[in-house]
This record gives C-alpha cells, structure tokens and sequence, in this order.
C-alpha cells in the first residue's frame, strides 16, 4: 500500500507526462490489459481477478513512475542493477547463516538448488538471469566501472549455477551471448550478418511455442533438441503432462478464456485447477508455459494481443538501435530472455514471486518516453530562433561579374 501511495502521489503531479506516454505506448500492450480488465465479467473466480488486477495497476504505476520521475535514457537498467545486486548479496548472507533454508532438502523434483530469497530455486534462478544481464550491459557499455561490475557479474553466475535451474542458466547464457552479439560483434563481416542470426533464433524460439502448443505436427522431433540441451527427459520435468490438462482446459472456453487469475486459485475442490491434484497428485500452481497460460485465462484473443504487443515491442527495440544502440540492445535481449523464460516458465503477466513482468512493462513504457524524448530531440535540432532585429527577410544577391576590360 505504501508503494501504490507514493507511486499514485507521483503520477497524479505529472498527469500530462503521462498522458504523452500512453499516447506513444505500445497499443496492443494497453488492450491486453484492457481485455484482462474486461475479464472479470466472465471470470470463474471475481474476487481473485480483482486481486490480481489490483496488483498489475501497481506493476502500471510502478512502470510509469520511472518513466515521468526524473527520466534519463538509463533509468531502466539504473534501476535494476542495485536491487539484483543487494537481493543476491543479501541471499548469500542468508544461505551462509542458514543453509538449512536457504537451500532445502526438499525441491522440485528431487533436484537441490539453492533458492536464498526467493519462493524456490526457479524464482531464484530466473532472478539470477536478470542480474546476469543487467550487469553484462553494464560491463560491455561502461555504464558502471569495471570494479562494480565484474564482481556483480561473478556473483550472478554464482546464484544462476547455484540455482541448479537449467531452464534459467539456458536463459542468461543465451541472452548474454545475444547482447554481446549485438554490442560487442567480433568484425564487419560478422555484423552484416547478424540479423539474419537473431532472426533465426526468434524462428527457432517461434517453432518451439507451437510444438508446445501442440499446433505442429511432429512436436516430439522439435522438442527433443530442447530437452537434450536443457538437460531435461522429454517430459520437461513433469511440465508436458500439466501443458496436457491446460490444453484440455482451453477447450471449455477458447476465445476469450477463463479469466484472468481465475484458474489458479488454490488446492481446493472448488477451485477449477483442483484437476492438477487429481491427476497429477501434485498442485504446480502455474502452467509452465506463458503462452498456454494467457489462452487458458485470456483466450486465442489475449494470446492474439500478446503476439501483437511482443511484435511491437521488437519493432519499436529496432528503431532504436539508429540513435541509442546500448539501451535498444538491452531491451532486445529483455525481448528474447522474456520469450525464452515463459517457454517452460510462465511469467507472462504473472505478478506473484516474480518481476519479469514489471521489467517488461517498465521496458515497454520506456520505449514510449524515448519515441517523446527522440521527437522532441528532433524539434530542438530543427527550431531557429529568430533574429530580434530582423524585420524583415534580407536577401542577399550575387554582385554583379565586371566586364572584361
């Protein structure tokens, strides 16, 4: 309450920033919200739509705050970095004085990992990433001295190995690797080729949806390079059996979905995702997967937004590397680290244990304060300012060529 307080006091001063931000956001983004809001007139559970729309206008207001409160081209990734740093700092405190609880006995599927602040090893690991990334940008861009940095760097390794979550050390590998890529590309040659590979890996990662979705055939020769490389058997853990009651579920409502926040709300009878304990005899509390949760809570339409707005998102990322290429490649990689985590993880508008959603709404806002500050960059480079003692226009004529005497 304390957060929505200060973020609502802010935004209510700076109404017309904010105007100027929604009005060059990202359209489909805002109608996803607007559908999720729409929602609870069909929902399965009200009371817990509410809930978690409550919780996703803060995400709205947290985002919009850093974008109309003393904004600088860096405010994103200032902002990041000394909150992942002092969690994992203050994670290992807690691992080293009580390992016991830092790292459980217990863990998902038998596999140790050590969770330090976090609901379990996978929030960690995912939150390991983030750091990883942020503090990768920092190094290659000298944003932040490599005295900071590095050390920074070396401990988010530490938590994302620690982590023992292979879906999350498959992320911030991968999404270090693309934005070294980017920034950091070894020749020329390499450079002109570069669109084509992170073209690729958007394809590769596009095919991987759909196998998951169960949209192509032969999903099971798309998946075992996965599961090779995750380390996982072709059951994802356990996750392939959850994606089938969900892709079950969808069936009952498909185009506009079950509501949202209303399919996950408890280990009761009552609940419509009692069915995981019944089949499963374990409750996963989410759907693995971002894209099957959006269509189970929002419908073929929300997954239709969603598209949409990650489209845009890119395509906006794009335009910005002409004038600020550090800041469009660390959205870009926030792009791919998104696409990537929900593919076995589901944080797609997700707001519990987990800020991959506020990061991107942040990074999504963001592109919108830069589209206003490269417009008005452009309108300061283009004014003359006029002469106070010029009346009227002087045109000044060549003199007159002598003749040749």
């Amino acid at each position: 309450m304390s957060v929505l307080a200060t973020a609502l006091l802010i935004c209510s001063s700076r109404l017309s920033e904010i105007r100027l931000v929604l009005a060059q956001a990202n359209r489909p983004f805002l109608l996803l919200i607007g559908l999720a809001t729409a929602s609870t007139l069909w929902s399965a559970n009200t009371s817990s739509t509410l809930g978690h729309l409550f919780r996703l206008t803060l995400f709205n207001l947290v985002a919009l705050t850093l974008c109309v409160n003393h904004w600088n081209p860096q405010r994103l990734q200032q902002t990041l970095r000394p909150f992942l740093f002092g969690f994992l700092i203050a994670s290992t405190i807690f691992l080293l004085m009580k390992p016991d609880l830092a790292n459980p006995s217990v863990e998902l599927a038998g596999v140790l990992g050590w969770r330090g602040l976090a609901l379990h090893k996978n929030v960690m690991g995912a939150l390991a990433a983030l750091s990883l990334l942020v503090w990768m940008h920092a190094l290659l861009t000298k944003e932040k001295s490599a005295v900071i940095a590095i050390p920074a760097v070396l401990l988010s390794f530490v938590w994302l190995a620690g982590s023992k979550s292979s879906t999350s050390m498959l992320n911030g590998v991968f999404s270090c690797a693309i934005l070294i890529l980017i920034l950091k590309p070894p020749s020329r040659q390499f450079r002109r080729v570069t669109p084509l590979i992170v073209g690729g890996l958007a394809v590769c990662i596009a095919l991987y949806a759909l196998a998951v979705l169960n949209v192509l055939p032969g999903s099971n020769v798309l998946l075992a390079p996965i599961a090779t490389i995750t380390g996982k058997d072709m059951t994802f853990t356990g996750r392939a059996a959850i994606w089938e009651i969900i892709r079950e579920e969808i069936t009952h409502h498909p185009w506009l979905g079950i509501g949202y926040g209303g399919y996950w709300t408890g280990a009761t009878p009552s609940s419509p995702s009692y069915v995981m304990v019944q089949k499963l005899y374990f409750y996963p509390s989410e759907a693995h997967n971002g894209f099957l949760e959006i269509i189970n809570e929002l419908g073929y339409v929300g997954c239709l937004l969603l598209i949409s707005f990650l489209y845009v998102y890119g395509r906006q990322a794009v335009s910005l590397l002409r004038t600020d290429k550090s800041t469009a490649a660390l959205h870009l990689t926030l792009l791919f680290q998104a696409l990537l985590g929900n593919l076995s993880e589901a944080h797609f508008m997700q707001i519990g244990g987990l800020i991959g959603w506020l990061v991107m709404t942040g990074a999504t806002f963001n592109l919108a304060r830069f589209r206003i500050h490269e417009t008005e960059m452009r309108k300061t480079y283009y004014r003359r300012e006029p002469d106070i003692f010029e009346t009227e226009p002087v045109i000044t004529l060549p003199a007159p060529r002598r003749p040749f005497a």
